[in-house]
């Protein structure tokens, strides 16, 4: 029936004739019990000392005899083995004064009893003399799942000579009303004729056997009592309703269960108590101790937050205290991290009568910095009072704390907190400008939203000119008319799936571009109103003083810049273009991070030599692509790249 109901319960007891030992051995020089009966067959072994001196092994014979020298026969069967000295000492003071006297058992006789009825071994079991109706059943594996553990019968010829309740073993340790055996005696398992099961709610869930008029209160105890969280007064019962098959009760136990009489069939189960704490409330979220405290009449936050300081977690003042960050951001990560929603907390609160919960909402900041403020709710028992951080929710861009970093040629660079709606010029006006050496048209301006943007375009353009190639490769291999020519394809395929590989590496800069006047002394005004996010950096390099060129040219190079040259003057500085050039295709990537390329610069070709340059320009010449049929697709790839805000040296390194 409790498989049925989806549960899987143990039958109480069975577990005690696991393993049992199926042999018996006899024993020498044992001590027997000070109940045992001597009976015919036992060896005894008897010493007199004093007036006269005798060791003697005797038998008990047919007559329940033993026979001593100098005394005669003595009658012992039947004697309690506490009381044999007593008895030889009667019989020997017939003859002899002053003497002592000491038996002990040599060896025990053995007994053959019968095990029957609802037992999992039955048959005839030869045991010791010293065994009870316990070590038999041990010996014969116990009693089948049908059988009694409550109602085992010692039967001695045609007479019941007891019964024994295992339970009283079992549960109470006690061996007290165990029966002693004889040979011949008969060990008979009747069927169990009433069994119930607890399902839960107690530590020993399983089916137990019950004798008329036990209840629940009895089960409870044999099941070792309820459990940590039990509804004691809440029971639900199923039980056998004739041949109408099964109902069901649910009811309050106001006696603990005396008055509930157990019924074949039976199963009980206890509901759980409900987990609401009737006089706490709980903090949860961004504060240094959470957890539930207790809840008292006229609570509010303040009450459960009486400072400030008990919003800081411990992990706060262990990082701030410690070397494991380093210097210049400690600050900022701590404080991220200390990032309080000051705007929105709020407490989760359940009706009674409706059960629904209301989420009612605070402002933090008013509730600390002023107790009479609305904000500083009164709590209710069971409340739950929840503090936001930058991790669970996300606080309007007005009131996060926000860092930029200034480097170079700035009058007092390092990381500074900057308001909401503050530009670049304005930051840069509060630390004192820019240093005479300074040259603005060549800084960079780094933003982590603009990186990540970058990064993502950029991984779509790979792969759509993996995508692009590869959907080509097939085809052209396939067309080689020749081993050589085959292998000639085969290299150049591989070299550019390398080509691919590498440019996964590549990690775009996040650079914005401030679309600065060329000129090389611009000064703070020049900048554009660029409203500051958190994260940015802006980094003024000093005056450059070299050109770079890059690509397919004789020597590459960076040359120092002269006024009044143009392109052409520094390829022919590198050597001029090699054979391997591609003119076409070539591109300068200005200090202020645009670039122009031959196809943007004039309607003519080859107008790009006569651009002027700037001081940190770097000047691209890319290779020539082989004129197979599927590299021609790509041939104004690198140039798009170079819109990604990839440095010179990486564009440099695709052109190759």
């Amino acid at each position: 029936m409790v498989k049925g109901l989806g549960n899987a319960l143990p039958l109480f007891g069975m577990d005690f004739f696991r393993d049992p030992a199926t042999t018996y051995a006899p024993l020498d020089q044992v001590s027997p019990p000070a109940d045992y009966r001597v009976s015919v067959g036992d060896a005894l072994d008897v010493k007199i000392w004093g007036a006269v001196t005798m060791t003697q092994r005797v038998i008990v014979d047919g007559a329940g005899q033993i026979f001593l020298p100098q005394v005669g026969p003595v009658s012992i069967a039947g004697v309690r083995f506490g009381d044999l000295d007593d008895q030889l000492r009667l019989s020997v003071g017939k003859q002899f004064r002053n003497f002592e006297v000491q038996a002990t058992l040599a060896r025990q006789k053995s007994l053959q009893v019968y095990v029957t009825g609802a037992v999992r071994s039955p048959g005839a079991y030869t045991v010791s003399g010293f065994s009870s109706l316990v070590n038999a059943l041990l010996v014969s594996g116990g009693p089948t799942n049908q059988g009694t553990l409550r109602q085992v019968e010692l039967r001695r010829g045609a007479l019941l000579v007891g019964t024994f309740d295992l339970y009283a073993l079992l549960l109470d340790g006690d061996r007290s009303h165990d029966l002693s055996l004889q040979s011949g005696d008969v060990i008979h398992i009747p069927p169990a004729h009433g069994q119930v099961a607890i399902v839960n709610g107690v530590l020993k869930p399983a089916i137990y056997e019950i004798k008329q008029g036990e209840t629940l209160k009895d089960l409870v105890r044999w099941a070792g009592g309820f459990a940590l969280g039990t509804n004691v007064r809440d029971v639900r019962r199923e039980r056998v309703a004739g041949d109408s098959g099964l109902k069901v009760d649910r009811f309050l136990l106001a006696d603990s269960g005396k008055s509930c009489l157990l019924r074949d069939g039976d199963i009980f189960e206890f509901a759980n108590s409900i987990p609401k704490f009737e006089n706490a409330v709980t903090l949860r979220g961004h504060a240094r101790q959470t957890g539930r405290f207790p809840w008292k009449q006229g609570m509010r936050v303040r009450d459960l937050l009486p400072q400030v300081s008990d919003l800081i977690p411990d992990q706060f003042w262990n990082r701030l205290n410690g070397f494991s960050e380093g210097a210049d951001l400690t600050t900022v990560s701590l404080e991220r991290r200390l990032n309080i929603n000051w705007e929105y907390a709020m407490v989760q609160r359940m009706s009674g009568d409706s059960l629904r919960v209301e989420v009612i909402p605070f402002r933090l900041g008013d509730a600390m910095r002023d107790s009479s403020s609305s904000s500083n709710l009164m709590l209710e028992s069971g409340d739950v009072v929840t503090v936001f951080g930058a991790s669970d929710l996300t606080v309007p861009v007005r009131f996060r704390p926000m860092y930029v970093k200034l480097q170079g040629e700035v009058q007092r660079g390092g990381l500074y907190k900057v308001r909401y709606g503050e530009t670049l010029k304005d930051v840069l006006k509060r630390v004192g400008g820019l240093t005479p050496q300074a040259f603005l048209f060549g800084s960079k301006f780094l933003r982590v939203s603009t990186k990540t943007i970058q990064k993502a375009n950029f991984r779509e353009v790979v792969d759509e000119m993996e995508r692009q190639f590869e959907g080509s490769v097939t085809t052209v291999l396939s067309s080689a008319t020749s081993t050589e020519e085959s292998r000639l394809l085969q290299n150049q395929v591989d070299a550019q799936r390398r080509r691919f590989t590498e440019l996964r590496q590549f990690e775009p800069e996040g650079r914005l571009v401030l679309e600065l006047k060329e000129r090389e002394n611009l000064g703070i005004d020049a900048i554009p109103e660029i409203q500051l996010e958190d994260g940015d950096v802006f980094y003024v390099p000093p005056v450059a003083s070299t050109i770079s060129v890059f690509g397919e040219v004789a020597r590459q190079s960076a040359f120092l810049y002269r006024p009044g040259r143009d392109v052409g003057d520094y390829l022919s500085n590198a050597g001029g273009a090699s054979k391997y050039a591609d003119k076409s295709q070539a591109f300068v990537i200005r200090a202020d991070g645009t670039l122009v390329g031959e196809q943007d610069y004039g309607f003519l070709f080859w107008q790009l030599p006569s651009m002027s340059v700037l001081p940190g320009d770097a000047i691209v010449l890319p290779r020539k692509l082989e004129t197979t049929r599927w590299m021609a697709q790509l041939k104004d790839w690198t140039q798009i790249l170079a819109n990604f805000g990839l440095s010179a040296a990486a564009l440099a390194s695709l052109t190759r």
